[in-house]
């Protein structure tokens, strides 16, 4: 059983009712403003729909939880980066302490009544890889007795994290009158990035390069739009590979020939993303990492210039 908090002590949250007497009106609702923010929103109604059942989710872990889990990858991301980072299919969360029992913590988060008409079922589907103590699990979101979305969850209890996470808003396409939110813990900027490029280098079943396109796509999208501390990066590069087994490259190289075309279809599915080849990508990565990589830990990463600065 987890050990978060019980309902009304939210640390001094109130939950209040949607501004819609049945699971019928919020629907028909949800759809209206959907449509409306289409119009101008990169993402598409499918997307914004699964979106709003993320977060109906995550609210319910972060405001009865919220000192034990951190949102990390693509949706970790699109909190970070809305409207710029690309739709992603999963969330991925880190327990950060130690349990027994991860599906028994999400089932027991998404049992709790936001009364927003929201559900979940919850159940494993299968173990992650060896060493990061973690499981996937199949979401499934129902909004009254209709289902509204479904999703992967990546639960894990073994992660590198040097920094501490930071507090972002919730990831939500629209604003719904009366609707109950928590702020989300994100994974640090550096660990991520660190976590990509790691992620990049590894080789996985028999020996096969990655495949992961979309890890360069998001290190470019970092490296436009965050500012990095050099010796912030440093010590999470180090932790990171050491913690892996890695050996920590000098140099950003594509892991294939295939990245070229594969990198060119991710970069499609970003919103917003002008960096459509595979070269460009490449020499923005390396003038963020490849000056940490071979030694300066000073400094900080200018997402504008795309350069580092004293």
């Amino acid at each position: 059983m987890a050990t978060g908090t019980s309902d009304g002590e939210l640390h001094g949250i109130e939950v209040t009712h949607v501004a819609y007497e049945s699971p019928r009106a919020f629907d028909a609702a949800i759809k209206d403003r959907l449509a409306s923010a289409a119009r101008t929103s990169p993402y598409s109604i499918a997307e914004m729909r699964r979106h709003i059942a993320y977060d109906r989710l995550l609210a319910r872990v972060f405001l009865y939880d919220p000192d034990g889990w951190v949102l990390k990858g693509g949706t970790g991301l699109l909190a970070r980066l809305p409207g710029i980072a690309r739709h992603t299919a999963d969330v991925d969360l880190f327990r950060d302490m130690s349990t027994p029992d991860l599906v028994g913590d999400l089932v027991w988060a998404g049992d709790h009544d936001l009364e927003d008409f929201f559900s979940f079922d919850i159940e494993k589907v299968a173990d992650l890889a060896s060493g990061t103590g973690g499981v996937r699990c199949r979401v499934v979101a129902y909004l009254g007795e209709k289902q509204f979305a479904v999703f992967s969850i990546d639960a894990v209890t073994t992660t590198v994290m040097t920094g501490e996470p930071d507090t972002l808003e919730p990831l939500l396409p629209i604003d719904i009158d009366g609707l109950t939110t928590a702020p989300y813990r994100i994974y640090p900027i550096v660990d991520h990035i660190t976590d990509k490029l790691a992620a990049m280098v590894s080789l996985y079943a028999n020996g096969a390069p990655s495949s992961r396109y979309r890890d360069l796509v998001d290190l470019v999208l970092i490296a436009s739009t965050q500012s990095v501390r050099a010796e912030e990066l440093a010590a999470a590069l180090s932790s990171e590979f050491t913690t892996r087994g890695l050996e920590m490259p000098t140099r950003v190289e594509l892991p294939s020939d295939e990245w070229i075309e594969g990198y060119a279809a991710e970069a499609r599915n970003a919103p917003e993303f002008s960096v459509l080849d595979v070269e460009q990508g490449l020499r923005i990565a390396r003038a963020m990492l490849e000056p940490v990589l071979t030694g300066r830990t000073a400094g900080t990463w200018d997402p504008q210039k795309l350069a580092w600065t004293d």
